[in-house]
């Protein structure tokens, strides 16, 4: 396992006709992160654990100000990168796997 860093967002807020539709489709069909999705538009950089088939296994978001805000895949939340195939590109840098277990544990202990 290899663990690096992406950097995306924030997304901008949708608007209210935009979120009304969202809010009425999410009756027939599950949100892919319940818990998360509003900490999905903070977010602003990832760490990302990347297997040696360059799939994300698991990934880790923080807001601007470098604070854990969701985590995935995490109980009913598969996550943004883990739910497709392969691994975003411009990915940089290196993570060490003790630091990335130790933001991990510090949402995932608190929800478990």
């Amino acid at each position: 396992m290899r663990h690096v860093i992406f950097d995306a967002g924030p997304w901008p807020r949708h608007g209210i006709l935009l979120r009304w539709i969202i809010n009425f489709l999410t009756i027939i069909i599950p949100k892919a992160n319940p818990d998360f999705d509003e900490a999905y538009a903070q977010a602003v950089r990832w760490w990302l654990e990347i297997d040696a088939n360059g799939s994300t296994n698991r990934e880790i978001a923080f807001d601007a100000d470098g604070r854990v805000v969701a985590i995935g895949p995490f109980g009913n939340n598969v996550g943004m990168f883990t739910d497709i195939e392969g691994c975003p590109e411009g990915t940089y840098g290196h993570v060490d796997a003790n630091a990335f277990d130790a933001a991990w544990d510090s949402v995932a202990l608190g929800r478990e």
